[in-house]
């Protein structure tokens, strides 16, 4: 009988050790997944020259976007996926003068946006004020039930292009960058993970809303 007891306590750890070297395993090759699409980024920025004034690229390499010097917007995003994991990116360069809209979006709902047309008129749908985050969360209530955990925050944009208007930038998922595990309930509300977050999109939010000012102003003028 002992002699059964310890046999099943050995197969217990070998099961346990081949679990952990598994798991193990699979997130080196999601991290080495993450490396190799940062690289194709990396050569889609050399192969167009772009040279950033501003970038945002999520921790899971899913999209960039960038501003350059003469305040063109370039967007590098995924296509879809191989059999391997890695992603294929496509690549877009727009003018300033092409932006017609752009909105925060935390879990699907949009809670502040701004349009070319609203900004003519001296306004902002949505009715809040950027540069605090407690105020861009505050901007769920009534919209959704809101609970303490966010799972996605988005930079939606719209440009003036037939083929392809509206691009979704992710800010933060509830699937982690280097591992690639879903975190179901997402992330608490006022963790540090939202917080920054929220600052990285009202940059972005800020500079689409400046870029868009300038285009209405060359129109009054």
């Amino acid at each position: 009988m002992g002699g059964l007891i310890v046999l099943g306590v050995i197969i217990l750890f070998i099961f346990i050790a081949l679990g952990q070297q598994n798991d193990s395993s699979m997130k080196d090759k999601q991290s080495e997944i993450i490396k190799e699409n940062t690289n194709s980024i990396a050569k889609i920025i050399n192969d167009n020259e772009i040279v950033a004034q501003h970038k945002f690229a999520p921790l899971d390499k899913t999209n960039v976007l960038i501003l350059d010097k003469d305040n063109n917007i370039h967007l590098i995003y995924k296509k879809g996926s191989n059999w391997d994991g890695h992603f294929e990116y496509r690549y877009a360069k727009y003018k300033p003068d092409q932006i017609i809209k752009s909105e925060i979006v935390i879990d699907n709902n949009t809670v502040h946006s701004t349009d070319r047309t609203s900004q003519l008129a001296g306004m902002a749908v949505g009715g809040i004020a950027l540069g605090s985050v407690g105020m861009v969360i505050g901007g769920l209530s009534g919209k959704t039930n809101v609970n303490d955990y966010i799972k996605s925050i988005d930079l939606k944009l719209t440009f003036d292009d037939l083929s392809n208007p509206n691009y979704m930038i992710n800010f933060l998922t509830n699937k982690t960058g280097k591992t690639g595990d879903i975190i179901k309930k997402g992330y608490e509300k006022d963790g540090a993970r939202v917080k920054n977050s929220i600052q990285d999109i009202e940059k972005w939010q800020g500079i689409m809303e400046v870029l868009m000012n300038r285009q209405n102003n060359k129109l009054v003028d």
